[in-house]
């Protein structure tokens, strides 16, 4: 089980080491799967945050004020895929506070391997803090503004771009929201999207419907994942993923989440595999149910 070790914190820059991976983060093929690997930096952030005071995080957050991810984005070396719950191995993790917007504050976290100094994980996030009960962004305080002024620069890796126009033919997937899947704000967490894509994505490769990528997906590496945050779902929301493949990027993929009542859309997801599968770890025949 992974501890953090907090070795430096402010408000805009916090650095942590951590000790092995946590049991049961791994995915089927036995390594780190990529929303856990995500949830494996939230905890980083969240302790900084709430026992450093990161951000100011406990003068911004309050019975009134819950903070959401409007926007993911993460680079994986693929070398990340080789840790397994039994690694012994030693982490590194910083987090910077990026340039405020009138209701946004950028992070930018990475993982780095401890003893080698390799880089596994580049994280952006955009967070905003919303009105718990309009459900609406809410503005930067004027002194926390004026505190971070100093700090310039947006990554641009969270730069707002237009939506692609959805193909006519997709791949479809359903499923739907369980309690199991509700976060602290009783929304669904954003690591339902992620599994979501993921499970999508599977099943078109097992179904030969795909170029390039054939079996299990799992066995192949994420290399790139970009998350856009577009509504809220809720427990017994069925949520339909609709999925395409770049017709000259083989490895890039691309999936519209929808509320299947309304066809509302959820999120808007880009997701990259490295094109060689992954062999460190023998897998089973797949069959479908």
């Amino acid at each position: 089980m992974s501890c953090y070790i907090v070795n430096k914190a402010d408000t805009a820059y916090a650095e942590l080491t951590t000790r092995g991976t946590v049991c049961n983060f791994d995915d089927r093929r036995g390594t780190w799967n990529i929303w856990n690997a995500s949830l494996f930096l939230d905890g980083a952030e969240d302790l900084v945050m709430k026992r450093y005071n990161f951000m100011y995080f406990s003068s911004l957050k309050s019975s009134h004020v819950s903070s959401v991810i409007i926007k993911e984005v993460m680079k994986l070396h693929p070398s990340l895929h080789d840790y397994t719950h039994k690694s012994d191995v030693e982490f590194r993790i910083t987090i910077e506070l990026g340039e405020l917007g009138q209701t946004s504050a950028p992070l930018k976290t990475k993982l780095f391997d401890a003893k080698s100094g390799q880089l596994l994980v580049e994280r952006f996030l955009k967070l905003v803090f919303i009105d718990n009960e309009t459900r609406r962004p809410v503005n930067n305080p004027e002194w926390f503004l004026n505190k971070h002024s100093h700090i310039q620069g947006i990554p641009p890796e969270l730069s707002k771009m237009p939506l692609p126009e959805q193909p006519m033919e997709v791949y479809e997937y359903r499923t739907v929201v369980r309690y199991s899947d509700l976060d602290s704000n009783y929304h669904a967490n954003y690591s339902l999207y992620v599994k979501s894509c993921m499970d999508c994505v599977t099943t078109a490769s097992i179904d030969k419907k795909l170029v390039h990528f054939s079996g299990d997906i799992c066995c192949y590496p994420v290399t790139f994942l970009s998350v856009d945050f577009l509504g809220e779902s809720f427990v017994g929301d069925q949520i339909l993923i609709a999925m395409w493949q770049h017709s000259e990027k083989v490895n890039e993929f691309m999936f519209f989440i929808y509320k299947d009542a309304d066809k509302k859309k959820l999120t808007y997801v880009i997701c990259q595999f490295g094109l060689e599968k992954m062999f460190s770890r023998s897998m089973p025949p797949v069959s479908k149910m």
